[in-house]
């Protein structure tokens, strides 16, 4: 198992005509997510996940490329990292 993430418990999600809206009290930071980011933060929502857990997940729900979705998954993942939006809690 790789590294386990978790949302930062300071920000706010909402979902708006189905895409979700997060914001970041911390750094006044207000991003809108696409379908993808916005499935990827609701498995978040429900609790700590692994890249394996979440890549499976996408993998179910949508029709992509399962190399295309772990570098898509990963890039995605280090910008929330970098917006503090979501926390690395373990590397297993």
């Amino acid at each position: 198992m790789g590294t386990i993430y978790r949302l930062n418990s300071d920000i706010v999600v909402q979902s708006i005509e189905g895409e979700a809206v997060v914001v970041a009290p911390e750094n006044a930071l207000i991003s809108s997510l696409n379908r993808t980011g916005t499935y990827i933060i609701g498995l978040l929502q429900e609790g700590e996940k692994s890249v394996e857990d979440i890549l499976i997940g996408i993998k179910e729900t949508f029709d992509v490329d399962e190399k295309e979705a772990a570098e898509d998954l990963n890039s995605f993942l280090n910008q929330l990292i970098e917006s503090k939006l979501v926390i690395e809690v373990k590397n297993a």
